[in-house]
């Protein structure tokens, strides 16, 4: 429902600068452009290199949460084998370290995903500060009245239809990757 509905609102913000516009200049004809961000972020020189970047780190971070999910399944394991040999003391200790160890789990788990969050936020944010710097830029130059971003395609994004020879993704693709080459220098 909250899709639908932000869908809805940017259909008919869309719709609104279109008249607006029309009505406001008809002298001047509107240039509109659609560009998919995801498509930029997944073909991008740069962007692919920090995903890589993010897998590895990933993938070094879900291999603590599997030690330590390995740690909380062996010893549920055990209980579970010798519970019935168990003193009533002994079990119920080893329930509460299956506790400590499904808790700390839960910790090594959150902490991973906050540090991929972090490290992601820190890798792509400047690439997209740069992309929106340069959407704005490129807008301008060519004489775009707006530029809107068609990621989600039909309903999801808010745009149902768009002609695809409105789609300048791949310019704005192979700028951010020239921008991002100079500043890398």
């Amino acid at each position: 429902m909250h899709k639908f509905f932000r869908g809805a609102m940017t259909t008919a913000l869309v719709f609104s600068l279109t008249m607006w516009a029309i009505s406001a200049d008809a002298a001047q004809p509107m240039k509109i452009g659609v560009i998919n961000l995801q498509h930029i972020m997944a073909n991008s020189k740069f962007a692919k290199s920090i995903q890589s970047q993010l897998q590895a780190k990933g993938e070094e971070l879900q291999k603590n949460v599997q030690k330590e999910r390995d740690k909380y399944d062996a010893l549920k394991s055990e209980i579970d084998k010798k519970k019935t040999v168990w003193s009533q003391e002994v079990l119920q200790e080893k329930i509460r370290d299956l506790q400590k160890t499904e808790e700390y789990g839960k910790i090594v788990s959150r902490d991973a995903t906050y540090e991929l969050q972090t490290l992601e936020k820190k890798l792509m944010g400047p690439v997209l500060n740069e992309l929106g710097t340069l959407i704005n830029d490129y807008g301008k130059r060519e004489g775009f009245t707006m530029i809107m971003d068609n990621t989600g395609q039909g309903a999801r994004s808010g745009i149902l239809y768009v002609d695809a020879t409105l789609d300048i993704s791949e310019k704005i693709l192979k700028e951010l990757d020239v921008v991002l080459a100079k500043k890398k220098k």
